[in-house]
Order: structure tokens, then sequence, then C-alpha cells
């Protein structure tokens, strides 16, 4: 799909990754209708870009969450004349902790922003995807929506849910002119990640890629009409050995048990200290 003079959807545009996707999509010719629930933090993404630029972006301060904020996404985009021809939905939050630890509160926060509420916008949205002679819908998921990491339960499992979606509507929309993608990136040095992940990644030896680079490969995907990818390397044979053979999966992962055990009771005593 060609980048230039086509307007796409930006969930998640104040992460780390989506203001790097926010730029590519500019430099490429692109317009980006960038999403969120603070607008002062929405002018802060758009004023990284040079003036010039500033007309190739369209903020839209709504809690996509919401009912009536998914109403205003759609209402926007209705009554713009020029359509929408994507969506880039990077939108997510993670919980990192032992599950039974948790909250049943986590549970739904996590449901709803990862999972049910980018569906039910999407679903609002086909309609006018269905306007455009090419369209397409990208979701960002993880590593973990294909390997079940412990210490990560709710955050895998509603990546699990997501990439199951991107891959049925795929084929549900295999005849017309929308393409459903599913980019899957390891862990990525944002703000995403609290001091605690970043320390356990750093002592299992989990890489962690720059969100400049990931954009660049989401974009790509965009371009190229590929329906999955997955980054990173080893983390791509992993998905493969754990989908052909688990249990070596649950070798490895067995062995670093301790460890994200640790590092996950230290995030419910810190959680324990600010409540």
């Amino acid at each position: 799909m060609e980048i230039s003079g086509r307007k796409f959807l930006l969930l998640g545009a104040s992460g780390g990754i989506g203001r790097r996707i926010m730029h590519r999509l500019v430099a490429a010719g692109g317009h980006a209708v960038l999403v969120g629930r603070n607008m002062e933090k929405l002018q802060r993404c758009r004023d990284e870009l040079e003036p010039e630029y500033y007309d190739y972006v369209t903020l839209v301060e709504a809690d996509f969450i919401r009912d009536d904020g998914r109403k205003s996404i759609v209402d926007t985009i209705r009554g713009n004349n020029s359509g929408i021809d994507g969506i880039i939905n990077c939108a997510g939050i993670s919980q990192f902790g032992l599950f039974a630890d948790g909250q049943a509160d986590e549970i739904e926060a996590v449901f709803q922003t990862n999972v049910i509420a980018p569906l039910i916008l999407i679903h609002n949205l086909i309609p006018e995807l269905q306007k455009s002679s090419s369209a397409h819908i990208m979701n960002v998921g993880s590593i973990f929506g294909s390997i079940g990491f412990p210490g990560f339960c709710l955050y895998s499992s509603s990546k699990f849910a997501l990439r199951g979606f991107s891959e049925a509507l795929a084929r549900e929309l295999a005849d017309s002119e929308i393409t459903v993608s599913y980019v899957a990136p390891r862990a990525t040095r944002t703000d995403f990640n609290t001091a605690l992940v970043v320390e356990m990644n750093r002592e299992l030896g989990v890489a962690m890629d720059d969100p400049d680079n990931v954009a660049r490969q989401i974009i790509d995907a965009i371009r190229m009409d590929r329906k999955q990818m997955y980054l990173g390397w080893p983390e791509r044979l992993f998905v493969k050995l754990n989908s052909l053979f688990p249990s070596l999966v649950d070798y490895f992962l067995n062995k670093q048990l301790p460890v994200i055990r640790r590092h996950a009771r230290s995030t419910a005593k810190q959680q324990e200290t600010y409540t």
C-alpha cells in the first residue's frame, strides 16, 4: 500500500512506538489522525514535527475506551471528506506481576484497552475503510501474543486475542480491498516498560529494540501488505518452537522462572507501598 496521500488513524500515538510511527507516516507523505485522552500530550507529539508538517496531523481528544469517545472519533472521520485509508492500532497497556497477586479491575482494564475497545472501534470504522480504493488495518501486538510469558499473563492473553482477531479478520476480508496485518515486536526501549521490567530483561539477557526501528518495520509491513511479521531474533525462533515444541519452550522458561518471580513480587511490593 502506498503511504503518500493516505490518511491513517493512529491509536496509541503518544507512546514511544506511536510517536515514531507518526514521524515516519508524515515523512512518507501520509496524514496521521492522532487520538488521545489528553490534548496537551497530543500537541506535544505534533510539536516534535517541523512546523511545515503540522497540517499532516489531525488531533482528536477522545478516550477510545468509552462509547462517547469512540463516537467522537468516528464522527471526526465521517465529517472529513478525505475519509480514512488505514488504522494503526498500537494502543495498549501492560501489567507485570504474578496473576495470583493481581486485582480483578486489572483484568478488565487490560482487556478493555488491548482488545475490546480497539475491536469495537475497528468494527465501527470498517464502512469508512470500504470507501477507500486500498485500505489497511495494522494491529501492533507482541511476541508475547505467541508465547505465553510468566509474569505477563494478562498482557500475553490479550495479545493472543488480538493476534487471533487479526488472523480471522484478514481471512474474512481476503476478497476485499482491506488488508489486515499483525506485527509482533519484542521488548522495546520505551516508557511502556517499568524499571523493574528493564532490570529483569537485563538479568535475563533479553534484548530491547529501538522504537524508531520498530516503527520503520511497521511502516514497511504496511507498504508491503504483509499479513504477519515477528520482530527480533531469537524471538522469531521461539515463536516457531512454541508452536511446534511447546515443551521445549517450557524448559527454557522454567529455568528463568525464579528470576521472573523475584521481579514480579517486587512489583507487588511496590504497589502495596503506593496504595
